[in-house]
């Protein structure tokens, strides 16, 4: 029983963490294109800094999975 409870609450709490990943997501996705722009992640420092090594295949913009990376 105690392993299930303490399965449901790791995924209440990662689907928070998530809920709360998306949403700065789109706050910095300005255009809602579904990336984020190297000018778009200019709105926080530290992203902006962090912006060539968090877009690993290198294509210029950040996707969600990429930003999921982030650190602040």
């Amino acid at each position: 029983m105690k392993k299930i409870s303490l399965l449901a609450l790791c995924l209440v709490v990662s689907g928070t963490a998530n809920a709360l990943g998306n949403e700065a997501f789109n706050q910095v996705d300005e255009d809602q294109n579904g990336t984020i722009s190297v000018s778009e992640a200019q709105i926080n420092e530290a992203l902006s800094l962090q912006f060539a090594e968090l877009d690993v295949n290198q294509d210029g913009v950040l996707s969600a999975e990429e930003f999921a990376n982030f650190q602040s």
